[in-house]
């Protein structure tokens, strides 16, 4: 697994001659993905009668985006 976390560290330098140090670890920046268990979703989306607009936009997404 690739580590998908960023730090970032920087320094702060005040008049009065203090320094301030400023450190963010474990950012988590780039999204991780994983499959989730939709059974249902389309049964219920392609019966609506309701919303034959809908149902077109949600077969495009699904022929396009789903497995």
């Amino acid at each position: 697994m690739t580590d998908a976390t960023q730090a970032y560290d920087s320094f702060w330098d005040r008049e009065s001659g203090l320094r301030v140090h400023i450190g963010i670890l474990n950012v988590h920046l780039i999204p991780e993905y994983e499959d989730v268990d939709h059974e249902g979703d389309n049964n219920y989306m392609l019966t609506d009668p309701n919303s034959s607009e809908d149902k077109s936009v949600y077969r495009t997404v699904m022929q396009t985006f789903c497995r």
